[in-house]
């Protein structure tokens, strides 16, 4: 069968994404059935969703969970800061305290949760060793404490990281706290189909890293 003739059995399908986010509509993909749409990947600019020039630098991941008629409807599985704001964040004479922490929200979610926090001078190993306890101390509480949806607010709105800079601030001077990536586990264990933009709403920016 020639190309022209498969493309003509696919179907458009609209994107929404998650009720966090109104169910607004993010774009198109195509598929040839509901099978085939079901499971991918999507990625989305956060700006896209808010409106807010700020939030261009957070790609959102969101899977497609359901079809009814031709919309999917999609899960938010993940987040990540664009490499290119990260660099803008960090410059000499300053340390870089990453760390990655995995947690389980109130209601049974697993999260995998990058956090990195830019101190305005270089720290010393120990003072790195503290950060990293005060910030996981506080990421466990707050998911503990939340819905995977809550939660994951949180975290798109710099609440979880503007806890976390309150924390740390009165040990060392700090430049930046950010969540920089989350994603859920389950999404590691299993093999995904690729990732996509919806088109025409198409992700602005680098791709993000797989760390």
């Amino acid at each position: 069968m020639a190309k022209s003739d498969k493309f003509k059995l696919k179907s458009w399908y609209g994107v929404v994404a998650p009720a966090i986010f109104d169910e607004k509509k993010i774009g198109d993909i195509v598929g040839f059935d509901d099978e085939s749409v079901l499971g991918r990947v999507i990625i989305a600019n956060l700006a896209e969703l808010t409106g807010e020039m700020p939030h261009s630098y957070t790609r959102i991941n969101l899977k497609v969970k359901d079809i009814k008629g031709k919309t999917a409807y999609t899960r938010l599985i993940g987040h990540e800061l664009l490499r290119s704001y990260l660099r803008t964040i960090v410059r000499r004479r300053m340390s870089l305290v990453d760390d990655v922490v995995k947690v389980r929200t109130k209601d049974g979610v697993d999260v995998a949760v990058k956090t990195a926090i830019v101190t305005a001078n270089r720290v010393s190993q120990p003072t790195r060793v503290m950060l990293r306890k005060i910030a996981e101390e506080i990421i466990r509480d707050k998911a503990s404490k939340s819905d995977y949806d809550s939660f994951m607010q949180e975290v798109l709105f710099r609440k979880l990281a503007s806890a976390i800079y309150t924390k740390v601030k009165v040990i060392v001077p700090i430049k930046r706290v950010e969540i920089i990536k989350t994603e859920l586990i389950e999404q590691k264990k299993k093999a995904e189909k690729g990732a996509e933009s919806a088109a025409p709403a198409e992700a602005q920016g680098e791709e993000p890293s797989v760390a």
